[in-house]
């Protein structure tokens, strides 16, 4: 009865390894993800882009990033973070950017754009939909 039992917890382990989140290795992943605090704006208000990569190693190649066109490009930070995740490097760099539009109109945010070796990465583009201001 109790050798039964312990084989059954054996079991539940190794279904729970196989087939969920505990079996995957998400040490090695690389993320790149954009962000905007408003897809409709006036052309007074301030937009923040917000580019996020992550990456399991020390350096992280630069991303090439959007070109902005259409926006007056106000103010820039940028951020980054070195932890240690299960033994490996995790590398977080954050870009902020506040734009604010030239014009009324609908104006694009291409991807942003990272190379690592022969795959590259995208992030996610906007289309940011700009009134007439005050």
């Amino acid at each position: 009865m109790k050798y039964s039992f312990i084989i059954l917890l054996a079991c539940i382990f190794i279904f729970c390894a196989k087939f969920t989140s505990w079996g995957q290795d998400t040490v090695s992943e690389t993320v790149i993800k954009a962000e905007v605090d408003r897809l409709k704006a006036a052309v007074d208000d301030t937009i923040n882009y917000k580019l996020t990569v992550v990456y399991f190693q020390q350096n992280i190649p630069p991303p090439s990033l959007p070109k902005f066109e259409g926006f007056n490009l106000i103010s820039q930070m940028q951020s980054s973070a070195v932890s240690y995740v299960r033994g490996k490097i995790k590398t977080n760099k954050v870009y902020i950017f506040f734009l604010s539009a030239k014009n009324p109109g609908k104006i694009k945010i291409e991807p942003a754009e990272l190379k690592i070796k022969d795959e590259i990465y995208k992030s996610q583009g906007f289309e940011i939909e700009v009134t007439q201001g005050k």
